[in-house]
């Protein structure tokens, strides 16, 4: 699983949206939207706050994403 995939997934687990992720964060919607959207990687401070906005830390976003078994095609 990608970084994107599982910001997400936690998003859903916690029935939050992009605006707000965007409002709590201060990053611009547009920026968060490619974010979740695979079009671009998170800094590492835009994944720190994005964490913060889901009460996830950033460490266990990125330990989810190695943990999860990739799907074959």
């Amino acid at each position: 699983m990608d970084i994107a995939s599982e910001i997400r997934a936690e998003m859903g687990r916690r029935n939050v949206g992009p605006s707000e992720i965007a409002e709590s964060t201060g990053i611009n919607r547009k920026r968060i939207s490619n974010t979740i959207n695979s079009h671009r990687e998170p800094t590492l401070t835009e994944l720190v706050e994005i964490g913060e906005a889901l009460g996830v830390p950033a460490w266990e976003i990125l330990r989810r994403t190695q943990e999860a078994p990739e799907k074959v095609a």
